[in-house]
């Protein structure tokens, strides 16, 4: 059976965001530490200001809702496949509007 475009999208996609999840929280927790002068990988500025970088904090919550969204979608298309097409825009839309409401709560009010 020849898996759908959006089915092929879905596992590129969960691989490649796990593994940057994987780099963006290293870098998170790295830089933690350093801030607080824990560790020396970084000095405490350059820590601190990594670590409160909006160019780390929006990505991380890019990455995570989607990979989140979409291991989610995996397992139920797994047991389910009907509607594979509309539940996968039905959830690229709630991730997508759960990433705009978190950014605009967060960094905008």
């Amino acid at each position: 059976m020849a898996k759908t475009s959006s089915g092929a999208f879905i596992n590129a996609f969960h691989r490649w965001s796990g593994l940057l999840l994987i780099i963006f929280m290293a870098l998170k927790i790295l830089s933690g530490y350093s801030a607080a002068g824990l560790l020396p990988v970084f000095s405490i500025r350059t820590g601190s200001m990594i670590h409160y970088a909006i160019w780390v904090d929006i990505p991380l919550l890019f990455l995570f809702l989607y990979h989140a969204v979409y291991g989610i979608l995996k397992i139920v298309t797994k047991f389910n496949t009907r509607n594979k097409p509309s539940v996968f825009w039905l959830t690229t839309l709630v991730a997508t509007f759960l990433f705009v409401v978190f950014v605009v709560l967060i960094y905008l009010v």
